[in-house]
């Protein structure tokens, strides 16, 4: 009896779920989980995430509290409560109500403590065939983990060159950084680096270094973030260890256009040795992606290196272009 009694309860109750009115009329019930001036997710309580033209929204209603951005760079959090008369949002605060434009919204992330995460990998591949066979493959990989305050980036590469059947390049390299976000847009980061190219005569090159970093933007449309720190490295070449304190700059930026079906994306690395080589590195990345689907993009990107002081009998440029596909993960 007290069994049935909960059950009837239960089923009595109404479930939470947030709520899009459609100018056309439907209403769409789920758990709303990101905003943006042009575009709102939303995952419904019996289906995949799906992605609505904001201009294609009468009005909203929210049981969460979201942090929000205008344009006008005010933020704050807010709850949604519907539409007024001439259609703007109804967001709810602690103190009062403000009616805003979704298109004066510039981005609303839900408060969210659990992991979250995504990834791309992606590979290119050129062949030459004729007076001069040749060929380049690049297999690389980032991928981020955030938990509150708390996010890990991790960038992997491997690059191989052959020309007439000589092996010139094999470079692989492997950027690992923890941030800790610890008031708005700073953060304080950890960063391990780890790389080797054997044609450059490069055994291996490691570091780590504590830096300061702040977030121009850290939205789902655009990244900008910048990083200034010093550390350790330790390097090997030609079987000779050594090792070197050195100051390291980083900067990380992506941007999409055209609805997220176009992303820039540029990445570097700079840091000067301050004992023994004393040289400057410079490592980039600078790409375009394409959006075929969802899932699966077209990526064209020019990696570009430099070593100041590089090995006898090695260049100190190195200029790699690539063209291949992708898949978000």
């Amino acid at each position: 009896m007290k069994g049935t009694f909960i059950l009837i309860m239960m089923l009595g109750a109404p479930i939470r779920a947030d709520v899009i009115s459609m100018n056309n009329g439907d209403r769409i019930s789920g758990d709303v989980v990101k905003i943006t001036e042009d575009r709102i997710s939303i995952k419904p309580i019996y289906s995949a995430k799906i992605d609505i033209a904001s201009k294609d929204v009468a009005a909203m209603e929210t049981d969460s509290h979201f942090k929000l951005e205008l344009k006008s760079g005010e933020r704050g959090e807010y709850q949604f409560s519907g539409a007024d008369d001439i259609g703007r949002a109804i967001l709810t605060g602690e103190s009062s109500d403000i009616a805003v434009s979704l298109a004066d919204i510039r981005e609303v992330v839900e408060e969210d403590k659990r992991l979250n995460w995504d990834g791309k990998v992606s590979f290119a591949q050129t062949l030459s065939r004729g007076n001069t066979n040749s060929q380049v493959a690049n297999l690389n990989g980032s991928f981020q983990l955030r938990l509150d305050n708390h996010r890990t980036l991790f960038d992997i590469s491997a690059i191989r060159e052959e020309k007439e059947s000589d092996r010139i390049k094999e470079l692989d390299r492997l950027n690992v950084s923890y941030n800790w976000l610890y008031n708005d847009a700073w953060f304080f980061a950890i960063n391990l680096t780890a790389e080797r190219n054997p044609v450059a005569l490069l055994d291996h090159r490691t570091s780590v270094n504590p830096s300061i970093g702040y977030d121009v933007w850290d939205e789902s449309t655009r990244t900008l973030s910048m990083q200034l720190g010093a550390g350790y490295q330790e390097e090997q070449i030609v079987n000779a260890t050594g090792t070197s304190s050195l100051i390291d700059w980083r900067l990380r930026y992506k941007q999409g256009f055209r609805d997220g079906v176009f992303e820039l994306f540029h990445n570097h690395q700079i840091h000067q040795n301050l004992q023994g080589r004393e040289n400057l590195v410079f490592n980039s990345v600078t790409g375009l992606r394409y959006d075929i689907t969802d899932d699966i993009y077209l990526n064209i990107q020019l990696r570009y290196d430099i070593d100041s002081e590089p090995v006898r009998g090695t260049d100190n440029e190195d200029l790699t272009f690539l063209f291949g596909a992708g898949i978000d993960l």
